[in-house]
């Protein structure tokens, strides 16, 4: 019944000539095989998507799919196609000041820091993660769920003070770890 649903929605919105709807429908469609666990049919959605949302400047989309193909790159064991998404996601989220899709790449971030053992830039990101406003469950549950993961793999005392860290930093400081950390990566 999504299937369908989905496929309607992106024929109105072709019929239209409204990309914007085609772009959205797309990447929601492949957030539902995300859901389903099918991350094969997943990646061309997001992909197509992200297309159409840089062709038409729209910024949230495209920050919304560099977030996804980031993730869904970080589940397919590819870090540093990962990471050159994420940090596109974080860069075009701050561009449009849009603090909870800020937050949502933030945790993308930490994700794929997490997943190259970067603990204490992990524990850093998702201490400032914690300060941002997000309305949305989602966000919260998975910085808790990171935070739980980086905690368990670093000594107290120095999980402990690397959230402080994040927690008391200004956005520009955590900005430049990532910056430094993709350099490192580089």
């Amino acid at each position: 019944e999504a299937e369908l649903y989905f496929a309607q929605c992106i024929a109105i919105g072709k019929e239209y000539g409204d990309q914007r709807i085609v772009g959205y429908t797309l990447n929601d469609w492949g957030s539902l095989h995300i859901q389903t666990g099918d991350t094969a049919r997943a990646q061309p959605m997001f992909e197509e998507s992200l297309t159409i949302f840089e062709t038409l400047g729209e910024q949230f989309g495209v920050a919304l799919g560099h977030f996804n193909l980031g993730n869904l790159m970080l589940e397919n064991d590819q870090p540093e196609t990962a990471r050159r998404h994420l940090y596109r996601a974080v860069k075009t989220a701050l561009a449009i000041e849009n603090m909870r899709l800020v937050a949502m790449a933030l945790n993308g971030w930490a994700g794929y820091l997490l997943a190259t053992a970067q603990y204490v830039a992990t524990a850093k990101v998702l201490g400032f993660a914690q300060t941002l406003p997000s309305d949305e469950a989602e966000v919260s549950s998975n910085t808790s769920e990171l935070l739980a993961e980086v905690q368990a793999r670093l000594p107290a005392a120095d999980f402990e003070a690397a959230v402080a860290w994040g927690q008391g930093a200004e956005l520009a400081d955590v900005l430049q770890e990532c910056v430094e950390n993709v350099k490192n990566a580089s």
